[in-house]
C-alpha cells in the first residue's frame, strides 16, 4: 500500500490510531518525511495487522470507508475468479498494474482454494 494508505490504516486500527496521529496528523501533508512515513509504517507490520491489512484494503479504505465493495463490477469480477475480474481489482482498486510475477502468484492462489 502507499503512504496514505497505511496512514489511514494505521489510524482505523484502534492500537497503532494515536501513535499513527501523532506521527502524522495528515497523510496528505507534502513536508511528511520518509523517516515519519516509514515510522507509521513500522506500527502495522506485525504479522497480526499486515495481514489484516489486505482485508481492511478490500472493505474499509478510501475516504468512504467502502474499499473496493462500492463497486459491483469489481466485485462480481473477483467472485467470478476470472483473470479479467482479477485484473479490473489490481488496476481499479489496488490501483498497481498487472505483472506475469503478480498473475503467476494469482493463478497459485486459485489453485490453492
Amino acid at each position: 500500500m502507499t503512504f496514505p494508505f497505511v496512514h489511514q490504516y494505521a489510524v482505523d486500527t484502534p492500537s497503532t490510531s494515536a501513535q499513527a496521529l501523532a506521527l502524522a496528523p495528515n497523510a496528505s501533508d507534502p513536508s511528511i518525511s520518509n523517516d515519519t512515513m516509514n515510522a507509521v509504517r513500522a506500527l502495522v507490520l506485525e504479522d497480526r495487522l499486515s495481514f489484516a491489512s489486505g482485508m481492511w484494503f478490500y472493505k474499509a479504505s478510501g475516504p468512504e470507508k467502502i474499499g473496493c465493495t462500492g463497486n459491483s463490477t469489481l466485485v462480481e469480477g473477483l467472485k467470478a475468479e476470472t483473470e479479467q475480474g482479477w485484473a479490473d481489482y489490481i488496476t481499479n482498486c489496488i490501483f498497481t498494474t498487472v505483472t506475469d510475477e503478480r498473475k503467476s502468484v494469482w493463478r497459485k492462489t486459485l489453485a490453492a482454494i
